[in-house]
């Protein structure tokens, strides 16, 4: 079973190539997902850098190979009890999630730490917007490819509004450029991506964020379109 549709694949391929080489760019990609399909990515991934994968394109370099082993500091998983920044937690090196119960409200804030004390090797848990944020840019600054569990109980429990969504934290002012591509954005609202300014912890409204911090997928199109993302990335770095 595979999960990556063949217009990424050629995307990874367009990254990983000559023409893209002499450009000052430095792609990272943040695999985000509700699910439990990180082991399946990144077993695919393994694929593609070892030159196996059935699609037949010519094998990736290293880096975007997905590392889960907890020590490589790859993966994490979100949990969410709150909307201001406070009330998100990552929990760094780890694909479990808290279960979701009527315990967590008696547990508080220590939820997330609680569920993780008896891991091994020992989970860092993350909490606030701030540090969350240069927690993530410490695991970047080593890799190209990351992958994060969302919280989706918290998105669920609040009518799957954007702002209770997958988190999107950024900062207008850095020379960094995030965008998040997802196929359940909507055409006048978010849905499933919540973002926030990383400093201030304020949402920030979609009429900012659409086309600039968010891309919607085209289903039909990613799927026929073997150069969809290769497009969209080109449309993006161009601005």
């Amino acid at each position: 079973r595979y999960y990556l549709l063949p217009s990424f694949l050629h995307f990874l391929s367009y990254l990983a190539s000559p023409s893209l080489a002499d450009k000052p760019l430095d792609v990272k990609l943040v695999f985000r997902t509700f699910g439990d399909d990180i082991v399946e990515v990144a077993r695919e991934l393994e694929l593609l850098v070892g030159g196996q994968h059935p699609v037949g394109l010519p094998a990736l370099p290293e880096r975007f190979r997905l590392e889960l082993e907890p020590s490589a500091r790859r993966v994490g998983t979100f949990y969410r009890d709150g909307f201001g920044s406070d009330g998100t937690a990552l929990a760094v090196g780890t694909l479990a999630k808290v279960p979701f119960s009527s315990k967590l409200a008696e547990e508080g804030v220590n939820a997330p730490t609680n569920f993780y004390a008896a891991s091994e090797p020992t989970v860092e848990v993350i909490r606030g917007f701030q540090p969350i944020q240069k927690t993530l840019e410490t695991m970047l600054q080593g890799a190209s490819t990351l992958a994060l569990r969302d919280y989706w109980e918290w998105w669920s429990a609040h009518a799957e509004d954007g702002q209770y969504g997958k988190l999107l934290l950024v900062d207008d002012k850095a020379s960094d450029v995030a965008v998040f591509f997802d196929d359940h954005i909507e055409a006048h609202h978010s849905h499933i991506v919540d973002v926030r300014d990383a400093l201030s912890g304020e949402p920030v409204a979609f009429e900012t964020s659409r086309g600039k911090f968010l891309q919607r997928v085209e289903p039909f199109a990613a799927i026929t379109d073997p150069n969809y993302f290769t497009t969209l990335f080109e449309k993006i770095v161009s601005k």
